[in-house]
Formats: structure tokens, sequence, C-alpha cells
């Protein structure tokens, strides 16, 4: 037992290692001489394994009074040279004999913080450590201890000397002991190629070095007998390793030279041929053991040619000119003020974030599934936990999505030898997009879940991804529409029996219950979706009289169609379901898409649009396609669809503005000007609230058209005509009103609003196409005034806003079985709502009001039912505000236009 006196002190100020003030702790006077031994022995593979636990204990002597160690020398850390192991006995005997080896540093009399070798001050902020015997600082990198010796001294409780301490202290052991203890560390025996012993070491541990600054750089191992070479020597150094061979302490240094070494380009236009004949060249000079030449073949050398070119192109820096300079004292700013420089003094705008959790942080959705689940008496926790995990999605969608912004479709018309294939190239993204849409079920909620409220759920999901979806909402449209138009169909003849009907076989029901399947399925291998083939050149909505494709019978029996589609998006679909004139009628069929081009579907041209850039729109000839007849009279067979694919646009216009309105909620709380958040201006607040209040309005009207589509029997104040009326007025009001408010939203953002590389311009674009898609905002009006006209459609839609603004029934139609109290607080918006609604009954009986203000009133008084509705379920102070707010800026003005102004302005 031996006892030693210790001092280490940490002065890395706040850092990694220890604190500013001076401490004494633990040390390890091991750290000088492992050097010392590190430094002597061939290829530097001393190193330090299983340091032990050593017990300290407190004693005083008669020197000193501070901390005294005792130390065991038989728990030294055992020391590893080329795979030998060392007994604890030696390892005293060279540690107490090293103290000569080391370079003596120059000491005074006493002690001070200056280090002994570079004389410069060891301040708090150094890494430094403290000798134990003359207290006198030193430089970790002054003395060679390393980061990692430093970190083994900071967490043990060993001492540390300088050298010339360690050289003034009596050897206790002969010089010759440790001499012959070096010598049996520097045989290890190996050989490798023509070298051995400490030439191969200083070989390897050399290219080791040097190819840790290489860029990885190598060609695939090839095949034959030079690739088989290279495995089989890979091979042997692992059996090397594992079986305690000679070359052990080296093989697994020697297989990570291997790759760079030997498998390194000799060219960048190398070939396979080259990389053949190079790798059978080293390998002879590898297993030579001549590491340095195959060095000195990867390292590119520069001639003298090359040098002089290098240098006229780039020469030497001129002599400054004294005109140039700034003379006179020299000025350098106070250091206090770059640490107060942040965000706000560099003008840096903090750009709004897309929410974390679109579903749980919305202001209203999660209040609205579970308050109409409980209306209903079900159980919300599946839905509320399918949309929360869904709602954990959002930002990689957006991501998804502003890729496919940037890498839009395009055509390939032609392969590389001239052969036309008429392909659609689309971004990963959109594939991936297509893939969640079909593993979230986004269609197969509508059509296979047996929740009784899968209409809500379906709704709220779709209004979570639109926004985000890289417009592959659109796609979604129209397959949710062709799927509900098959399955009505199928029903429809599911009791026709063989030869009864003109039209169903067992084939054609096999056939389209096969494509229902592939368009609601949840797996991305077998998910279709469906395009949607009507409009054609001569008109766009007026499709009974400007279709001009012709569905043939061919003299196999089996039909064709041959004509032109004029706008027809998502081209990369797999099925569609497409107009065209067969014999006197205009039929309804399904075209399945050939996957490989036959000519029978021709694409002429991508559509160039305003927006929805990332969604392939074609214009398509029609050239002899198979098609399978679905129904005769086709117009009255796709109202199911358009019911469906109105009820998106409807989603898609909610989505983009909740989605703008979210963003514009966070860029008010970090946009300052006039020195407070622009949250805080009373005129941006107004904007804030109307953003949020239409967004309400918007939810709230989508899900009310979703519960009525699918009304069932407890819905007695609902008719077919209020589904068909308030199908059409949902989809005017919801884009007209989302296109007006968003380009509102954008001025949120000042400039960053009209900027490209923001994204949000792209936003307003995408919506522009909502009052076009599925019908024009006119067409949609006339469409409204010849439903009003049927039956007692107009006093049944009247009807059914009044009572649900008054509460006798719930969205969808639902009937209320409960008794709600009165709120004074909805008396005004009430009030207001019925004089709008006796105004639009004026309003229908009077030609001179046009069909599109009507259209929008009745919209904009259904947003007010909706709106009211709710605020008199939650009571909560937000909804209740909301719906007085849209009352005073809401409810859409009745123009009332004289005809023949309309004639003389147009004269």
């Amino acid at each position: 037992m031996s006892t030693q006196r210790y001092n280490f002190r940490s002065r890395s100020g706040s850092g990694e290692y220890g604190t500013a003030s001076h401490t004494d702790v633990e040390g390890d006077i091991l750290s000088q001489t492992l050097q010392s031994i590190n430094n002597l022995l061939p290829g530097n593979l001393v190193e330090v394994k299983d340091l032990p636990e050593i017990d300290l204990v407190d004693t005083q002597d008669e020197h000193d009074s501070g901390n005294l160690a005792i130390l065991d020398c038989s728990l030294q850390p055992k020391l590893t040279g080329c795979g030998s192991q060392v007994s604890d006995s030696t390892i005293s005997q060279a540690l107490n004999h090293l103290r000569a080896l080391s370079e003596l540093p120059v000491i005074s009399e006493s002690p001070t913080d200056n280090c002994p070798m570079c004389r410069s001050l060891c301040t708090d902020s150094d890494d430094a450590v403290c000798c134990n015997t003359c207290d006198y600082w030193f430089h970790c990198k002054c003395v060679g201890i390393s980061i990692t010796t430093y970190r083994q001294l900071h967490n043990s409780s060993l001492p540390w000397f300088c050298s010339s301490c360690v050289a003034s202290q009596p050897a206790t052991q002969s010089s010759t002991q440790v001499t012959e203890f070096l010598e049996d560390l520097s045989t290890p025996g190996i050989v490798f190629g023509s070298l051995s012993d400490s030439d191969a070491l200083a070989e390897i541990d050399n290219a080791y070095n040097a190819i840790t600054n290489w860029r990885p750089n190598v060609f695939l191992t090839p095949s034959g007998h030079a690739g088989k070479d290279f495995l089989n020597t890979i091979r042997q150094l692992l059996e090397e390793f594992n079986n305690d061979g000679p070359l052990k302490p080296v093989a697994l240094k020697l297989i990570l030279l291997a790759g760079p070494l030997l498998l390194q380009k000799p060219s960048a236009s190398s070939k396979s041929k080259d990389h053949v004949s190079c790798l059978s060249r080293r390998l002879v000079l590898w297993k030579e053991g001549n590491l340095s030449a195959l060095i000195r073949e990867a390292v590119v050398s520069l001639s003298d040619s090359v040098m002089d070119e290098l240098l006229m192109k780039h020469p030497a820096a001129q002599k400054l000119d004294d005109e140039c300079t700034i003379h006179g004292p020299s000025y350098f700013p106070d250091p206090i003020l770059f640490e107060v420089i942040d965000a706000k003094r560099l003008h840096y705008v903090s750009p709004p974030k897309v929410p974390e959790n679109a579903f749980t942080s919305d202001s209203l959705l999660p209040r609205l599934v579970k308050a109409i689940y409980e209306q209903r008496n079900i159980c919300p926790l599946a839905a509320h936990d399918d949309l929360r995990k869904f709602g954990l999605q959002y930002r990689k969608l957006n991501g998804l999505a502003s890729d496919c912004e940037m890498h839009q479709p395009r055509l390939q018309r032609l392969d590389g030898w001239g052969g036309r294939i008429d392909r659609i190239i689309t971004c990963n993204s959109w594939k991936q997009l297509h893939d969640i849409a079909s593993t979230e079920k986004l269609i197969s909620i509508g059509h296979k879940n047996s929740d009784e409220l899968k209409d809500l759920w379906q709704c709220v999901k779709l209004m979570l991804f639109s926004a985000v979806s890289g417009m592959v909402s659109c796609p979604l449209a129209m397959t949710d529409g062709a799927a509900t138009t098959l399955t009505r169909l199928l029903k429809l003849h599911e009791n026709c029996k063989p030869g009864q009907c003109s039209i169903c076989s067992k084939e054609w029901k096999s056939r389209v219950s096969d494509t229902i399947s592939n368009l609601t399925s949840s797996s991305p291998d077998k998910f279709w979706t469906s395009g949607q083939w009507m409009t054609e050149r001569a008109g766009g909505s007026d499709v009974t009289r400007a279709t001009q494709t012709q569905a043939v019978k061919d003299e196999e029996g089996s039909i064709r169609l041959y004509g032109n589609k004029f706008y027809t998006s998502a081209i990369d679909c797999q099925v569609s379901l497409a107009l065209a004139k067969y014999g006197e009628n205009l039929s309804l069929f399904l075209v399945h898409l050939p996957q490989e081009y036959d000519g029978t579907v021709q694409i002429e041209r991508l559509k160039d649009k305003l927006g929805t850039k990332q969604l392939p729109t074609a214009e398509l000839t029609l050239n002899g396609v198979p098609a399978l007849l679905l129904a005769e009279k086709g117009i009255a067979n796709i109202v199911p669809m358009l019911q469906v694919t109105r009820l998106y646009n409807a989603i898609a216009a909610a989505s983009y503005l909740r989605h703008v309105t979210a963003l514009a909620h966070d860029y008010a709380q970090s946009r300052s000007a006039f020195q407070t958040t622009i949250s805080q201006l009373p005129l941006h607040k107004m904007s804030l609230a109307k953003l949020e209040t239409f967004t309400r309005a918007l939810i709230l009207q989508t899900v009310d058209l979703s519960l009525i589509i699918n009304a069932k029997a407890e819905t007695p104040s609902l008719s077919s005509g209020v589904s068909r009326v308030l199908s059409a007025v949902v989809k005017i009001h919801t884009a007209q009103v989302a296109v007006t408010t968003l380009r509102e939203g954008l001025e949120s953002f000042g400039g960053a609003g009209y900027m490209e590389d923001t994204g949000l311009p792209g936003l307003f674009r995408d919506a522009c196409v909502l009052p076009v898609w599925e019908g024009t905002s006119d067409v949609l009006s006339m469409e409204t005034i010849r439903a009003l006209s049927r039956g007692t459609a107009q006093t049944d839609v009247l009807r059914y806003i009044r009572e649900l603004a008054m509460g006798w029934c719930l969205l969808g139609g639902y009937q209320s079985f409960q008794e709600l109290e009165e709120c004074d607080r909805l008396e005004t918006p009430l009030h207001e709502l019925n004089q709008y609604l006796t105004e639009l009954e004026n309003a229908l009986e009077d030609s001179s009001f046009t069909g599109r203000s009507v259209a929008l009133g009745i919209g904009a008084a259904h947003a007010a039912a909706v709106l009211i509705s709710f605020a008199r379920y939650s009571q909560n102070c937000s909804d209740l505000a909301a719906a007085r707010l849209w009352c005073r800026i809401g409810l859409t003005p009745l123009n009332k236009i004289d005809p023949e102004d309309i004639t003389d302005v147009l004269r």
C-alpha cells in the first residue's frame, strides 16, 4: 500500500467538465505515465481498460493539512498492448520508472497559475490540471492530456503528477525491469505481408490515419475472381479476430482499411471493367503489405502544369493599399451589444406554425363531434380517438403537399425510341398521399364503417385532410362519388334474374362489385381512384346537349367509346365514370383505363391551370376504349354522385379556410407592429374574428349537409327537396365565402401573404377552383331555382332553416327531444334571421331578384341557423358571439336588379 497526495481542479468555467470555482477533485496519476508508455510502444496500441474503483480515505500528515488519498497499487488499471495483457505488478514497476522518460518542465520556486510549459496563465475557461506535489497548473494540451483522459481525471479519484515531480522521486525498482517490460509489450508477433512487428503496425496506423479524412468514393464489389478474392480477404480477417489469430489486434482496423483502399474509384467516369482490373492489381499490393502504395494511388497528385494553371487563375493577394485602410484609433463595440441581438432586432419574421395536431387544436371540431354523438346517445370515443391520431399527421401531410406543389405532374408522350406511351409522371409525395388516404380509410369509413355517425366521422376527417392533401382530395371526391353510384346501381339490380334485364348479368354484377371493393379498399396495393369524364368541348355543365362522345357496340358485342373529353382530372386513376350517347339515350358507363398504352385512350395535353397544379388534369381522345354500360339514363343516375362531389367541394372550402385561419392566429401572436403584437391591434382583431366566424359557419354548414344527405327515418322535418336544394346552395355559398375570405386572410400576413415561397398564395389559387368545379355558381343558382319550384321544396327548405335556429331540430334534421332553455343573447340574431327569411320569401316570388342572389341568401340564412343551433346547444360564449357576428356581417344582401339595366349596360 502506498500513500500519495493529489490535487485536481477543474478550470472549465461553466462548461462540460466542471464549474468556474477552483474545486479539489480526484485526479489520475496514470494520465502522464500512460501517455509515455503509449508514445514508446509501436503503433500506439496501449490503452486503459477496466478502470477499477479505488477506495480513498481522509487522513492527515505532518506536512499538509489537506486531503490525503490511500491508493492501492494492486488496483492499477490494466494496460494492453497489441492484444497482450500485462500483470498489475509489472505495471507498477513501469509506472515508478517512467519518470525519467518524460520531458521535464522548468519549475520556479513558488507555485503560480502560470503553466510552466507555455508560460501563459491558466484561466477558468482553460482545461487544466494541477500537480499533486508542486501545486503548479498545466494546460492539458501542454502535457499531452487528451479530452478522453481529461474526462477520466475529472470523474475518477486518482492523483496526477507532472514529469518534474515524477523524476525527482527515487526509483524503487531497477530500470532494467521497465526496459524488459516495454520490450515485452513491443513484440506483438504480427506479420502482414512482407512486414512484421513494429513495421507492420506503423504501416497500418499510417494508412488508417490517412483514410479518416477521405470522402466515400467507392465502387460496388464486382463479380468474378477479383470480387471473390476481396470477400475472402475480409472473411480471413474476421476469422483472425474471432479465433484469436496473430492478426487479431489489427484485424478490425484492416477491415476498415480494405474498403477505402481497395474499392476506391480510379476516376469519376470509370466503368465496371476498370473496377475489376483495378481491384485485382490492388489486392496484390495488399497481400504484400504495401499500404503506402495503395494510398498514393488513391490520392490525386497535381502536376506542375496543373499547379501553374491554378496559380494563374488564383494569383497571390496583392499588397494592401494604404488609401484603402482607415487610420486612427480602432473602435471595438461593447460585447454586451451582441448579447441583446435576437430575431426581432434582425427583422426576422417568424413564420406561422402549422398546428401540431389539427384536430385537438381546433376551437370547434372536437366539441362539435362530441355534441353530435351525445345528441344521438352514441359513444364518441372511437371517432374522437381516430381523429386525434390523424390530426397528429397534419405537419407531415403539409410537407408532402408542399412537395407536390414543387414537383408538379408532367406528360411523357414518347419513349426513347419514339413510341407513344402517354405516361403521366407524378412525384413520390403524390403517391404517398394516395397511400395515406387509403390506410386512413378516408373513403371506406363512409361505406364499410358500422358507426351510425360514420358520415360525420368521414366528413371531419376529410376536413382535416383536404387543405394539406396536395389536391389528392379531388380524386377522393370522384372515387367516393363513383363508389356511391355503383353501390346504388348494384342494389337496384340486386334481385334481377338472368335475362330479365338488358344491362344486368352475372359478369356485370361481378365487375361492378369488384370495382366497389377496390374503390373502398383500405389497402394501398388494392386501392383504386376514379375519374369523372363528363365535360366536352361543346359545353361544360350542359352535358345533355353538349355530349358528342358515342358508345358503339363492336362485332364481339363489347361497347367502345369514341370522342373527346375536355377536362378530366386525376388522369392517373384506374377507372372512370363517363357519359356517352348510346342510341337515343345519354348513358352512363364504367371505363377501366388500360395499364399500358394501347391507343384507346390518348392524352392530348395536360391543362395549364391557375391553381391545383399538383393535380394532373388532361384533355383526352377516346379511340375505342372498352366500357361497361351502367345505366341507359345517365343524367338521372349521376345525381347521387354529384351530391357527394359537391359535399367534398364544401369540405375543401371549410378546410382551406380553417387552415389559413389557424396560420393567421399563430402569426398574429408573434408578428410585432406599432410596439405590440398585431393580435392586440383593434382592426386586426376584427379581421381575425371575421376569419374565425366565417370558418365556423362553413364547418357547421358542411357537417349539416353531410348528415342531411344520409338522413335517416328520425328526420321527418326533411324531404328530398331539402337535400337537393341545400346540396347546391351549400356548395355555392361555401365556395364563394371561402374564396373571398381567403383573399382577406392573406392580408393578415402582409407582404408575406403575396410571396410564393411562403406557400400562402398557392392556397388561394387552389381554392379558386371551388366556385367552378361541379357546376359554376350561375349554373347551380338556376338549378336551385328549379328545385325550389318543385312541389313543397321551397316551404320545406325555409321551414328547416327556422326549426334549426329555434332548436326544434338539430344538425342533420335530427329531432330534438330535450327542452332547451331560452337564451337572451340569441334574441337579436334570431330576430335578424327571421327578418332575412321573410325577405327571402318575398324575393322568391319576385323575378327581379337574381337567382344567384337568392341562392347565396339561402346559404347565408342556413349558415346563421347552424351557428345559432350549435350556440343554443353549447351555451359557449364564443359560439354565441360567432352567431351574433355572422348575423351582422354574414347575411348576404338580397340584390333586386332591373333587367333593363342589365340589357342597357351590355350595349
